[in-house]
């Protein structure tokens, strides 16, 4: 683990015990995620629906094992209902997974705090990374990774328009199921979710016996944790009295020093503007000629805005959701992403777009 090297680099400000309780708590929340998913993918009781075209198959999914009850058709609901009564015996998890055809995934780079609120988080980043209006997709989050050295969450994100959750719901609830978890396929049919598709409704979904155990086991961890931090919290506040001293008195000599070292950048600046505004600028002729390259025959511009090193492009595409992906490809053009939602033009029968990219130094060979 990189605890040391945290705490370190987080001695600059604010109270030594608050760092070092930031700190523990994002190692132990890290520590039993993981232990908590493992352990799930071990025990849990899980009846997978995966809805196909034409067939729909129910699997059971226990303690790492996976059972095929039964393939059915989609024009015998009666055939999948009598199979449905069978295999929620036992009461398991029931997991309702859609073709991978109809989702998207993408991966975003959150700061770690945003762990506490994260569904929430990722809502207010929808408008940049779907290809449709907010209110007209349903997603899901996963972590992936923590990087608790720089502050980061690696987060996948899974969205699916919300007309076909809606549409799959009904046809379980003609089965007789009312599915605690909706996903979609993302690399294994068959493995544990990742993500849940109903996160974001209001009605509460049951939690099974090891997920009640596993969170009352980190409750008293924490609590654990809590007590032994409280015994030394009075020779901590000592050392930070002794430390806010120094601190202070180093603290005037560094102002001295910085407004000495900031006069002389400042001057360095001044006398490389002009330099560095003639490098800086974008050739616009060459980003003309490299966008005629990157975007498909079916696409053209309507508008075409730079601004610094920032460009935002307009126009209509046959399928605009491809176009994300098509600008990134080239090695001139990075973090593209919509700044509106995708919108269909009724007089050319073609998609609305509006894209905001960042040109980068590399030229495409």
């Amino acid at each position: 683990m990189n605890g040391s090297r945290t705490i370190q680099a987080s001695t600059g400000g604010g109270r030594p015990v608050g760092r070092f309780l930031d700190w523990w708590r994002g190692q132990l929340r890290g520590l039993f995620s993981a232990f908590l998913q493992s352990d799930a993918r071990g025990t849990i009781d899980l009846l997978l629906v995966l809805i196909g075209d034409p067939a729909t198959r129910l699997y059971r999914l226990q303690r790492g094992h996976s059972r095929l009850l039964g393939q059915f058709s989609a024009e015998a609901p009666a055939e999948i209902a009598l199979a449905v009564r069978k295999a929620l015996k036992g009461h398991p998890l029931v997991v309702l997974r859609l073709p991978a055809g109809l989702g998207l995934k993408r991966r975003l780079q959150l700061p770690i705090t945003a762990e506490r609120d994260l569904h929430q988080v990722v809502r207010y980043q929808l408008d940049t990374i779907s290809p449709y209006p907010p209110q007209q997709i349903r997603f899901g989050c996963s972590i992936e990774g923590r990087d608790y050295g720089r502050g980061l969450l690696q987060v996948d994100i899974f969205m699916i328009r919300r007309q076909e959750v809606e549409q799959a719901m009904r046809r379980a609830e003609a089965w007789g199921l009312r599915p605690d978890q909706v996903d979609f396929t993302d690399e294994d049919e068959l493995a544990p979710p990742r993500f849940n598709l109903l996160a974001d409704e209001s009605s509460p979904r049951r939690r099974t016996l090891p997920q009640r155990i596993n969170r009352v086991l980190l409750w008293l961890c924490l609590l654990l944790g809590a007590g032994l931090i409280a015994v030394h919290l009075t020779q901590l506040a000592t050392m930070e009295s002794r430390l806010q001293a120094r601190v202070e008195a180093a603290r005037l000599r560094a102002e001295v020093a910085t407004r000495l070292q900031e006069r002389v950048r400042q001057l360095e600046r001044e006398t490389d503007v002009l330099e560095q505004a003639v490098e800086q600028r974008l050739p616009a002729l060459e980003i003309l000629d490299t966008l005629s390259r990157t975007l498909p025959q079916d696409t053209w511009l309507e508008a075409l805005d730079i601004h610094g090193d920032q460009l935002v492009l307009s126009g209509f595409s046959a399928k605009a959701a491809n176009l994300i992906s098509e600008i990134e490809n080239s090695p001139r053009f990075e973090q593209a992403g919509f700044r509106a939602p995708v919108v269909q033009d009724s007089r050319s029968g073609r998609e609305r777009f509006q894209i905001s990219t960042v040109v980068s130094g590399a030229e495409e060979q």
